[in-house]
């Protein structure tokens, strides 16, 4: 291959990313599983990965730097793990961190910077909000936590700041959106919250260059309205599309054009859905998960 032919070679191989669903819980059997798959952007097919979760468990946090992607925490037949696993994006091989959350955590919510992962709330302890150093894969916990205890949130990212949106406290499901600043992990409460009070949106919210996304959700039902939050305002509105169903509880990822989300139920599903982010257009893929799930975790190699 000519030196040429190979610079465009390595340059559409850079170009390929990938969304990975991980976990979750089978709708068929309601058992815990730990399979994961990932969504190849360029043909929107989808495949199993050998490598599997340590252990079964489903609404599992998603963090992701530019080599690896995290699952942090979730729920199994037990309780909360404070288990961080890594997959390296080159082989797609998982091993499993020293050091894990510093609470048992089920059904956390997260965001990524370039630099770290953050992992916040959940149902045993729902205020704490741990980061994840990518480059020596240490833990921290940020003195100041989220503005309330809860769990069944979702993540969303812009360059600057990570966002944790709506979930569920012991008074019912909230609009409030937590905002952290990159730059010093301190936290603000936006004055306008979400549209609709929900929870169990997708768990990691889909996030372009200009905006972050929470689809669907559980109200009183599931529910098909995205919401969008504009990251040079921080305004939240209700696009024109909506999701192919009343779904909550579905993993998310997002590539630089368009998010995905996969699984959920209301109804019980494997469907994907596909969000292009420059006309807010939203598909259904031909392909489909393994099996109907119920809140399995998501990330994305950048």
């Amino acid at each position: 291959m000519s030196p040429i032919l190979g610079i465009i070679a390595s340059a559409m191989r850079a170009a390929v990313t990938f969304v990975y669903t991980a976990g979750g819980l089978d709708n068929n059997t309601a058992a815990r599983t730990t399979t994961v798959e990932k969504i190849k952007s360029s043909d929107d097919t989808i495949s199993t990965l050998s490598a599997t979760l340590s252990s079964a468990r489903y609404i599992v946090a998603g963090v992701s730097s530019t080599t690896n992607g995290y699952t942090c925490g979730g729920g199994t037949n037990s309780g909360g793990t404070p288990t961080i696993e890594k997959f390296l994006f080159s082989n797609d091989t998982r091993t499993t961190l020293g050091t894990g959350l510093s609470v048992n955590s089920s059904e956390p919510a997260s965001f990524s910077s370039s630099t770290d992962g953050y992992i916040a709330g959940g149902r045993t302890d729902g205020s704490t909000v741990d980061k994840l150093l990518f480059s020596a894969d240490t833990r921290t916990t940020l003195g100041t936590g989220l503005s309330s205890n809860r769990g069944q949130s979702s993540g969303f990212e812009s360059s600057t700041n990570g966002y944790i949106a709506g979930g569920e406290t012991t008074g019912g499901n909230v609009t409030t959106i937590d905002k952290f600043l990159f730059s010093t992990d301190a936290r603000s409460t936006l004055g306008t919250g979400l549209t609709t009070a929900t929870r169990l949106g997708s768990s990691q919210g889909l996030n372009s260059s200009t905006a972050g996304y929470y689809l669907g959700g559980y109200t009183t039902s599931g529910t098909n309205v995205i919401q969008k939050c504009v990251f040079s305002t921080d305004t939240i509105s209700t696009i024109t599309a909506t999701t192919n169903g009343g779904l909550y509880g579905r993993a998310g990822g997002s590539t630089a054009n368009h998010g995905y989300v996969g699984g959920g139920q209301t109804p019980r599903t494997a469907s994907i859905d596909k969000l292009v982010f420059s006309t807010e257009v939203r598909t259904t893929l031909s392909a489909t998960l393994y099996v109907a799930l119920f809140g399995p975790g998501g990330f994305y190699s950048r």
